[in-house]
């Protein structure tokens, strides 16, 4: 998918979102991008994903195994906006 190979995290987001063939191997690789971001950013993009994993909430177990072995954290739960 385009989107998916873009190096624009947004457009990483939005393919989240779409059909793929293996949804794990994409969390994966947008997860690598948010990593490599600094702190503030990062909390950021996490964020974000959080908003878009509450719309697929049925992914959402997945996507909290992968955020484990992000160097930080959040607590969705925290966020009042899900």
């Amino acid at each position: 998918m385009a989107l998916l190979a873009s190096d624009s995290l947004s457009d990483n987001l939005l393919a989240l979102l779409g059909k793929l063939l293996n949804k794990a191997v994409a969390v994966s690789q947008v997860l690598k991008k948010i990593a490599s971001l600094s702190n503030k950013q990062r909390v950021n993009w996490l964020e974000k994903l959080a908003i878009l994993a509450g719309l697929r909430p049925a992914e959402l177990p997945a996507l909290l195994q992968q955020e484990q072995n992000m160097p930080i954290s959040i607590e969705l739960e925290k966020i009042h906006y899900l």
